[in-house]
């Protein structure tokens, strides 16, 4: 791929990572319209004089099940803006690569436990564990600016709005699921788009922080996990070949001197059977 044509797709494949994945918990009151549609937390309402049904499907909704919704969204939202400040220091800190694995580890784990909405805990806390990833993506897509120097303010305003925008994907899994398709399937979908962040992590995004300004002539497509992971592959087979090369030339260098030795002491013995033979 051309260098410029990485380029593009270095940014925007971060858009859409942002947009279906990094800012998706904020979409959490269309998802709350969909958890009560399963009666998820209705548990908490057995006891509640307060309790409805409020349409055919039996929907209970009570202010314990509502409270709990809203306390699980609150510690989400905390727990995000402080896990913002945490990525920020394993940025400048620790490395660039380290900092996606923190992100891209507990996002994918908390839409897996998500799956299991059945389990209140497992589910509350897949939510929490995405909310602390998602803000991490952001963050991580903001530094490669750099790479059109000219143009870094137009790619912060992309992924922040992105990131705003990224509710909507729960809007779409709202849309989705009153058109007959399973909850369970649903947040499947959501655990398989996180596919997208470990290939950018690996494929697309540099393996360090990129440098501000870029020099001339950088090029990303050599900056990649992927890229460097091969280079050092490349470079290992070929000093391992150089070692064996020369090895070789000093094997054959050692039994060039020992058949000089050899001929040297056949001239000796020849000549001494000649003087014997006088």
């Amino acid at each position: 791929m051309k260098k410029k044509s990485f380029e593009h797709l270095l940014i925007w494949s971060g858009a859409f990572e942002i947009f279906f994945v990094g800012g998706i918990f904020y979409g959490w009151p269309a998802l709350q319209f969909v958890l009560k549609e399963e009666n998820v937390f209705a548990e908490l309402c057995a006891n509640s004089t307060a309790s409805s049904n409020t349409n055919s499907k039996s929907q209970i909704s009570c202010p314990e099940q509502d409270n709990r919704y809203n306390s699980i969204f609150v510690w989400g939202a905390m727990l995000s803006n402080c896990f913002g400040m945490v990525y920020g220091y394993i940025l400048d800190n620790v490395g660039f690569l380290p900092c996606r694995l923190a992100t891209s580890i507990p996002f994918s784990l908390g839409l897996a436990l998500m799956v299991f909405y059945e389990n209140r805990t497992i589910f509350t806390l897949g939510v929490e564990l995405m909310a602390i990833g998602g803000i991490g993506v952001l963050l991580t897509n903001i530094t490669i600016q750099p790479i059109w120097p000219k143009k870094t303010s137009t790619i912060g305003s992309i992924f922040s709005g992105v990131f705003d925008g990224s509710a909507g994907t729960i809007l779409l899994l709202k849309l989705l699921y009153e058109s007959g398709i399973q909850l369970k399937f649903l947040f499947i979908g959501l655990f398989a788009l996180t596919a997208i962040q470990w290939w950018r992590t690996f494929f697309v995004l540099p393996a360090v922080r990129l440098p501000n300004p870029t020099p001339e002539g950088y090029d990303i497509r050599k900056e990649t996990v992927f890229a460097k992971f091969t280079a050092k592959k490349s470079e290992t087979k070929s000093d391992k070949e150089k070692e064996e090369l020369e090895l070789l030339d000093s094997e054959a260098t050692s039994v060039e001197k020992i058949d000089k030795k050899r001929d040297f002491f056949k001239e000796i013995k020849s000549l001494k059977f000649i003087l014997l033979a006088y």
